[in-house]
């Protein structure tokens, strides 16, 4: 799966989004600093979608390295792992997958657990925020959020599976919510929000003539 992608980026617009659709572990791991490079070169998002055997997280694969290069291609690109077990939830994801598409979508925050656990963070939401939203990627994962009072608030689930949970909380306000997530495995987790501000910007080495031309957008 990672030669594939390293093979496809030359060939990859700048600012691309890429999905890689496996059905088994990165045997070809080593190739990860690589790949990494040249996503980040060309700021392209990848998102994974691996189908497995009902409740074997990550296909139980021999090496955890052939799982953690996908938690940590996807993380560094900005992309999401997911596992998939039945059509429906592949549709699921798809549908989930668009919703990151929207010009006002972004990423607010992103991390890996390293150790099965649960964690918390707190996130300050003011009013140019439409809906903040958290998903957890990881072995039979929990999502939940409390409010500034510290109560449980209702997430608006668009994704419920075992391995993967994606919410949100929609006219959020200016207030500070507590996104609490866990796994029986290492994990990824990802914060981000529907903007009403929108932001378009270039940076370039060089003088250019149009926006386009510029290296990071």
């Amino acid at each position: 799966a990672i030669s594939g992608l390293k093979q496809s980026l030359p060939y990859a617009l700048r600012n691309s989004i890429a999905f890689v659709i496996s059905d088994a572990g990165a045997n070809d791991y080593h190739l990860e600093d690589e790949v990494k490079e040249n996503l980040m070169n060309k700021q392209i998002t990848v998102n994974f979608l691996l189908s497995e055997v009902e409740g074997d997280w990550c296909h139980g694969v021999s090496s955890e390295k052939e799982c953690s290069v996908y938690q940590n291609l996807a993380h560094i690109s900005g992309g999401k792992l997911f596992n998939v077990t039945t059509n429906e939830e592949l549709n699921n994801v798809i549908r989930h997958l668009a919703r990151t598409l929207d010009p006002a979508h972004i990423v607010i925050s992103q991390m890996i657990a390293h150790a099965a656990g649960q964690q918390s963070q707190v996130i300050n939401v003011d009013q140019s925020i439409q809906e903040i939203c958290a998903s957890v990627s990881g072995e039979n994962v929990t999502l939940s959020a409390l409010g500034p009072d510290k109560q449980k608030v209702n997430l608006t689930s668009i994704v419920t599976m075992q391995n993967y949970k994606f919410g949100c909380i929609k006219d959020a306000g200016t207030k500070n919510f507590t996104f609490e997530f866990g796994a029986d495995s290492n994990f990824t987790v990802m914060i981000d929000a529907k903007s009403k501000l929108l932001f378009d910007f270039g940076f370039s080495i060089k003088p250019v003539q149009l926006h386009s031309e510029t290296n990071f957008q």
